[in-house]
């Protein structure tokens, strides 16, 4: 049976905008595993000032990503989700009718979500991502931290920000190139095993290709 990986992240910020007016920015970044692909998705939307962004845009990238999922034909149970939002991450558990939390805290919890569903999106996003995090494995991460994909993720989150300003000069980073600079080598130096939470000692077969990688670039 197919399945399918996904590591998300979701950022905010501000950008000038035209005659000094400033705007604000959620923006996503996903990586998904899947069918032995790698795939790399970010967006980024406008959202008026007043909009309460605190964690939404986490949200946001979650539901991004369950689209993603849904659209290339993978079932809640075949789907495995990666964030390091604390939100997003435990809304399986607060969002479930068996949970032992109480029912007004739950209660807040859908309110939250469906508001998010009906303003950027549809009804049925909002009963489907319920199935999601009923059926669909969802993992808190710490982010930051040493889950590779997860700091992809936070890049092109980042990226998608960025490019949203009017004198963005950057150069987008291709896999490689992002994972041979300075900073993402010192998070290597530790490694965390697939579908885990603990750091291990990082592979030899790392080391080896890390080393032939720099050697080649020097």
């Amino acid at each position: 049976m197919r399945s399918i990986v996904m590591y998300t992240d979701g950022g905010c910020g501000q950008i000038e905008g035209s005659r000094g007016k400033r705007h604000r920015i959620w923006s996503w970044g996903i990586v998904a595993l899947h069918d032995d692909t790698h795939v790399e998705l970010h967006g980024a939307r406008r959202v008026p000032v007043g909009v309460d962004g605190r964690t939404e845009h986490e949200l946001v990238a979650f539901i991004e990503a369950v689209l993603y999922a849904q659209s290339h034909g993978f079932s809640p149970e075949c789907s495995s989700y990666y964030t390091d939002d604390e939100f997003v991450g435990y809304c399986a558990f607060r969002a479930s009718s068996s949970s032992s939390i109480r029912s007004c805290q739950r209660q807040a919890v859908l309110e939250r979500i469906n508001d998010v569903c009906l303003r950027w999106y549809d009804i049925k996003t909002f009963y489907y991502l319920l199935e999601t995090f009923d059926k669909s494995r969802i993992t808190k991460v710490k982010g930051h931290s040493t889950i590779v994909n997860n700091l992809r993720a936070d890049y092109l989150a980042t990226w998608a920000r960025l490019i949203e300003g009017p004198t963005s000069t950057k150069r987008f980073l291709s896999y490689d190139e992002w994972l041979n600079s300075h900073h993402t080598i010192q998070f290597w130096r530790r490694w965390v095993a697939p579908f885990t939470n603990v750091d291990t000692k990082i592979p030899a077969e790392f080391e080896t290709w890390l080393a032939a990688r720099q050697q080649a670039n020097c």
